[in-house]
């Protein structure tokens, strides 16, 4: 029999049933147990079994109409549960959020992610292209990010292993941007990061200011290629900040 020094375990949960378990064995390194960023990442791989049995789920019975159909409700359904439906008061900062595709299913999404008592990460991005691969990419960004922000001590350094990830894992060129939004309630600050996304605006007293750091877009250059900036401001009373997708940029009356 093989040694076991330590295990994971992880349950496929779909929709509230459970569809198996995955799981990691260790039976070479009795002084090495798995580590709480093992894990995450682990749950990361799970999220995404589920997503590929849905998705093998639709196609297995449908005609191609129906395969059609069923995909672009399908990646609806799906792109919506991505986003929060709830908006958190943090402290002074009031937080709403609002989308609307052009079409009937677009690649944007928004994210909450809290990482302690006084941090809160905003999450925006645009993934390339419409439907079910646009929003596999969004759900893998979204599992990454949930379940590894707090093993980073920087967004610089979040930015730089998700790209990692998604340059690895996604084909055809397929790409996302992003702009992540750091609020310190307790400092009154705000850090943002930009990969390859619209900047951030602060209105303030009929004023406008671009916080705009450079960085490319995740998943279309490996990570010693890509570089990515932060900018940091003291947000004072009365501030509107604007986060947004390139739909604004581009729309049209």
């Amino acid at each position: 029999a093989v040694p076991i020094h330590s295990l994971m375990a992880v349950p496929l949960v779909n929709e509230g049933q459970v569809s198996g378990v995955i799981c990691a064995v260790n039976s070479k390194h009795m002084d090495m147990p798995f580590t709480t960023e093992q894990f995450g990442r682990f749950k990361f791989i799970a999220s995404q079994v589920v997503l590929a049995q849905n998705i093998i789920q639709v196609y297995s019975t449908l005609s191609e109409q129906q395969r059609i159909n069923q995909e672009l409700a399908f990646a609806r359904n799906l792109q919506l549960s991505l986003m929060p439906k709830r908006f958190p008061m943090w402290g002074r900062f009031i937080i709403h959020a609002f989308t609307r595709a052009s079409k009937e299913v677009s690649g944007d999404f928004y994210d909450f992610v809290q990482i302690d008592d006084d941090r809160l990460l905003v999450v925006i991005g645009d993934a390339c292209g419409k439907g079910i691969p646009a929003c596999m990419i969004m759900a893998m960004t979204r599992s990454f990010i949930r379940a590894n922000i707090g093993h980073f001590t920087s967004l610089k350094e979040l930015l730089r292993e998700l790209n990692t990830n998604l340059y690895r894992d996604t084909v055809d060129e397929r790409y996302i941007t992003l702009g992540c939004c750091l609020i310190d309630k307790k400092e009154s600050t705000i850090e943002y990061a930009r990969a390859g996304h619209t900047p951030l605006l602060l209105y303030l007293r009929e004023h406008t200011r671009a916080i705009n750091p450079d960085g490319s877009a995740l998943g279309l250059l490996p990570s010693e290629l890509s570089d990515f900036d932060t900018l940091c401001t003291e947000v004072t009373p009365q501030t509107t900040m604007l986060m947004f997708t390139d739909g604004i940029n581009e729309a049209t009356n």
